[in-house]
């Protein structure tokens, strides 16, 4: 084999080495809800983790295009009736998820493509789970109104909101499963539902599902770690904000 063709060989093996991790890198970065197989396990065997697994693929099935009311039609599905057994021995909670698929079905077709809102869906993610915060009372369309003025525009560290509060966070160690995760930096923010957390070779690994993450209205599901810990908390001049149970 002629020499330059070797070195050719050589060259492009070079390159892949360094830069194939990057490449990686970027691409988990831009798009977020590529990977959660760091949770295959939890995905299959954790009730809520597993719960929520299915909803995603129950609901995404829904056609953006339709007219379809998505909680209506959740209530068809095997999803639900597991879990309304699975809440039937408390009223309460029983009512507040069927209040929040009501929520779901308000909100289908408000926006063309957007089935699902985020705020809709971390409603619904607290009506399965008290480890989450009960934001459904607030009267507040964007999810960016949700963080107090004095996290956004002053120097609060934490403001109590009653039985949760806004954190201010830098790390993504000082995240736990249960946390609501606020952005606003944009002209209606974001929220997303920490569902998993675990070490994985010495680094912190969470898994997260939100509603709408592309402005598709479908559920996801990804991984956070360093590599798009900016990308999916938010980064200066805006601060990374989680709501916390009290």
């Amino acid at each position: 084999m002629p020499k330059k063709i070797l070195w050719s060989i050589l060259i492009i093996l070079v390159l892949g080495f360094y830069l194939l991790p990057q490449a990686k890198a970027t691409a988990q970065q831009s798009d977020p809800g590529g990977r959660s197989s760091r949770f295959d396990y939890e995905l299959r065997t954790d009730p809520l983790i597993r719960s929520l697994n299915i909803l995603r693929q129950t609901a995404n099935r829904v056609d953006t295009n339709s007219k379809t009311l998505v909680g209506a039609y959740l209530k068809t599905t095997r999803w639900y009736e597991s879990e309304s057994k699975r809440l039937s021995d408390n009223p309460f909670k029983l009512a507040y998820f069927e209040a929040a698929l009501r929520h779901l079905d308000q909100h289908s077709n408000l926006i063309p493509n957007q089935k699902i809102q985020c705020i809709g869906f971390a409603i619904l993610l607290h009506s399965l789970s008290d480890l989450f915060p009960a934001i459904g009372g607030s009267e507040i369309y964007y999810a960016k109104d949700l963080v107090p003025d004095a996290i956004k525009n002053g120097n609060a560290k934490k403001v109590d909101l009653g039985d949760y509060s806004a954190l201010v966070i830098t790390k993504l160690e000082e995240v736990n499963i249960g946390d609501f995760i606020l952005r606003y930096d944009s002209n209606v923010g974001h929220i997303s539902g920490v569902i998993g957390k675990k070490t994985v070779d010495g680094n912190i690994v969470l898994l997260v599902a939100t509603g709408n993450q592309y402005r598709d209205g479908k559920i996801q599901i990804f991984e956070v770690d360093e590599n798009n810990f900016e990308t999916i908390f938010g980064s200066a001049p805006f601060k990374k904000v989680i709501f916390r149970n009290n």
